[in-house]
């Protein structure tokens, strides 16, 4: 029989991993208190490298997902997401965006997940989930951070992703293994906005895991933030 989640105390601790982190941590607050995000502004497909155009037909073509207009309706449509962050983060130019655009969020929270995949220089970061976010600023012409929730409502498959980290991404076993003994024994596990922060590097890139429990909430989520080393 699965657990709760309930009687966890709250703690204050917060680990900073960078802006994009820190962005991401205020768009799950928004999630957590509204159920779902509105898409934001997406570009339409430009031109790069002297004149080539980058569309989303061609990034379809190559198999890798634009995040232009109709490359965003292209994700929620087929619920499928792959990028390329080999070189250690994204060119907003392969993905159809300007150079100086701002880049999207894509939810289908409440119409089924996405399977996103990230190849990365050694391997592939995987996932199903119902929201992803790219962080850039506007002067740079790539997107430096993904981000993207893993969700569940049962506490042994919430331990069950922690675990599945900890072998795919090289995640620390030992402060994982440290955090489900706490949580399990409601006493130390940090909650709430605080989190619980984890990095793996084995695939080559920085695979950042902050573990969130907030008793009563519906869904118990995990953010997970993809970068450069």
């Amino acid at each position: 029989m699965s657990r709760c989640f309930k009687g966890l105390d709250r703690s204050d601790r917060r680990r900073e991993v960078g802006a994009g982190v820190r962005s991401a941590r205020l768009l799950l607050t928004v999630l957590a208190t509204s159920g779902a995000l509105a898409l934001a502004g997406c570009q339409v497909s430009v031109p790069v490298d002297g004149g080539t155009v980058i569309t989303s037909a061609s990034a379809h073509d190559s198999g890798l997902s634009a995040l232009d207009d109709a490359g965003v309706v292209r994700i929620k449509d087929e619920r499928r997401a792959n990028f390329d962050m080999t070189g250690g983060s994204l060119r907003k130019s392969a993905v159809g965006l300007a150079d100086g655009a701002s880049a999207p969020s894509i939810s289908t929270i409440g119409n089924g997940k996405i399977e996103l995949n990230i190849t990365a220089p050694h391997g592939t970061i995987t996932a199903l989930t119902d929201h992803i976010s790219f962080f850039t600023t506007g002067d740079r012409p790539d997107i430096t951070t993904v981000s993207y929730l893993l969700s569940t409502k049962d506490y042994e498959e919430y331990v069950a992703l922690i675990r599945d980290g900890v072998q795919k991404y090289g995640l620390d076993s030992n402060a994982a293994e440290n955090w489900i003994r706490s949580a399990a024994d409601h006493t130390n596990a940090e909650t709430g906005d605080a989190g619980f922060n984890i990095d793996g590097t084995s695939t080559g890139l920085r695979v950042n895991y902050e573990f969130r429990l907030r008793p009563g909430d519906t869904f118990q989520v995990i953010l997970v933030t993809v970068s450069a080393l």
